[in-house]
């Protein structure tokens, strides 16, 4: 590296520095390399020198007394809010647009839970750092980003329950200390609302074009959106996440068959355009033709942009191809949630949840709620593009 710096010729490594934490008889070290572009990249390494072993991140969890579940939930919402300053605010009509900063927002969530915790360093009042990997759609596409987690403290937004009615959207939506909900009065269910990882302020209903929605002002001033008519349809109520290309919002109001986000200056964004922007940015990110396979048997699923859906199952010889619809309701921790009604050859109706993960040219699906449609159980099937 020196050799090219003295040479004046391009250098991709900068420097490598490192920093340590005590905790008790625990040494944390944090091997920093930093790269030309600006970028860094974390490795972090626990030992325990009383016992003389070394300590994975789940063990040094349980040595802090912290849940993987309190952790991870912890690092969803950090990630999800850290990618939503960077990009919330951004014109979907640039670069990939709205598809794209999708995909990378369910990507960011979903690789915030996977099986091995995002990596961590304590500090003295409590709180971790952590290092999690954040969707960007410069670069690798990937950047890992210190943020910082405490717990055991109140959640901030989460006071006196916030509820929003509205006749039209024949429901109520309640903030308090459990998150968002949908109350129904009339069946007396209650449904939590999956992929909401802001702290909010303020909540609208509203009826606007074909379906009714849920608007919910964040503490950034960003607004994010449930369709109520989607959701209640299957029973899976999720955040569509944020609507691209507003920031600064103070406010919410309704009126001329529409919703509006206020700024600061007073200004009135309609958010049924923005709203449609997400939710055909869902369409392209899934539409065409996908392929699995599994134990000998294979499956392909095809989507297009009007939301038709075809599943053709080749298994043990025997062929079915089933025709229906998939409607995209938002994002949940595993990625995007899809719900899938298909009608196979005999008339028998089926309907199941998805959970999606959008990775870089392939889709990890696993059964959210539903029909078993591809007999998955718990674990991933991953489709790749098909050849067609």
């Amino acid at each position: 590296m020196e050799t090219a710096i003295a040479q004046n010729t391009p250098a991709e490594l900068c420097a490598v520095r490192w920093e340590r934490v005590w905790t008790d008889s625990i040494v944390s070290l944090a091997v920093i390399v930093e790269y030309a572009e600006g970028t860094s990249h974390y490795y972090i390494y626990h030992f325990d020198c009383a016992n003389s072993i070394e300590l994975d991140s789940a063990h040094m969890l349980r040595r802090l007394g912290i849940s993987i579940d309190d952790y991870t939930t912890a690092v969803r919402r950090a990630a999800a809010q850290a990618f939503d300053r960077q990009y919330a605010g951004f014109d979907p009509a640039i670069g990939g647009g709205a598809a794209y900063l999708l995909q990378l927002r369910a990507m960011t969530v979903a690789a915030a839970g996977n099986s091995d915790p995002v990596p961590f360093l304590p500090n003295e009042d409590g709180s971790l750092r952590i290092f999690p990997s954040i969707g960007s759609i410069a670069g690798a596409g990937w950047y890992m980003t210190p943020l910082t987690v405490s717990f055991g403290s109140a959640e901030a937004g989460t006071g006196a329950p916030i509820q929003s009615n509205s006749s039209d959207v024949w429901a109520a939506i309640t903030l308090d200390g459990t998150g968002l909900q949908v109350s129904f009065e009339s069946s007396g269910k209650n449904y939590p609302v999956s992929g909401c990882y802001a702290d909010y302020t303020a909540l609208l209903a509203a009826n606007i074009g074909p379906d009714a929605y849920v608007f919910a002002l964040t503490a950034g001033g960003f607004v994010e959106a449930v369709n109520m008519t989607a959701c209640s349809r299957f029973e899976t109520f999720c955040s569509m996440g944020p609507l691209y290309g507003l920031s600064g919002i103070t406010s919410l109001e309704a009126g001329n068959g529409t919703a509006y986000a206020v700024d600061a200056d007073g200004g009135k964004h309609d958010l049924l355009p923005l709203v449609q922007s997400v939710e055909s940015g869902f369409s392209a990110i899934l539409s065409g033709a996908w392929e699995a396979n599994r134990d000998g048997d294979a499956f392909r699923l095809r989507f297009g942009e009007d939301g038709a859906c075809t599943l053709e199952e080749a298994r043990q010889g025997s062929r079915v191809t089933s025709t229906g619809a998939l409607t995209v309701l938002g994002m949940g921790d595993g990625g995007l949630l899809c719900a899938c009604s298909l009608t196979q050859p005999d008339g028998n109706e089926l309907t199941a949840v998805w959970s999606i993960e959008p990775s870089f040219g392939s889709l990890q699906l696993c059964t959210f709620s539903g029909e078993d449609v591809l007999d998955i159980g718990a674990d991933v099937l991953r489709f790749e593009p098909a050849q067609e």
